[in-house]
């Protein structure tokens, strides 16, 4: 009977390492999706970061552009202005000449 002992104690104690075994390997399936959810969300963080630098950066673009712009908007109206200034009157009487030789 000692051998009939001797194996049932070694298939308990194999069983016992195979239930160990899988708890063990749960508990790694566990951490690896836990790691895996960890990495995605420093992904998304990241890419949160850097959408929010770009629209930042594109924001900033678009003022200094419009600044830009609105400068040289004001400088091609002074320019008009100045143009129509000083050719005004002629541009009238030609206007006026053209109309009345009809």
């Amino acid at each position: 009977m000692d051998i009939i002992s001797e194996i049932l104690e070694t298939d308990h104690l194999a069983e016992a390492k195979i239930e160990a075994a899988k708890q063990q390997r749960i508990e790694m399936l566990e951490e690896c999706e836990k790691q895996a959810e960890k990495i995605r969300q420093e992904a998304r963080d990241d890419v949160e970061a850097h959408l929010k630098a770009a629209k930042e950066e594109a924001a900033r673009t678009g003022e200094e552009n419009s600044k830009k712009l609105s400068e040289g908007e004001k400088d091609k109206l002074s320019e008009f202005e100045a143009l129509y200034d000083s050719h005004h009157a002629q541009w009238e009487k030609s206007i006026l000449d053209a109309i009345l030789e009809d």
